[in-house]
């Protein structure tokens, strides 16, 4: 099964920020998951998968 879902984060200042909480309340589904993940972001041309 494949899933994909495309998701806004809010505003942040320039530097590091932790996004797990942000992820976690916007794919709840990511709990039901047994199987590994693919993750992309817009400064990556392919997904990263693990």
């Amino acid at each position: 099964m494949i899933i994909q879902k495309q998701l806004l984060l809010p505003a942040m200042a320039r530097g590091f920020h932790l996004i797990t909480d942000h992820v976690l309340r916007e794919l709840p589904e990511l709990g039901r998951l047994r199987a590994g993940h693919c993750t992309s972001s817009c400064s990556t041309p392919r997904p990263a998968c693990t």
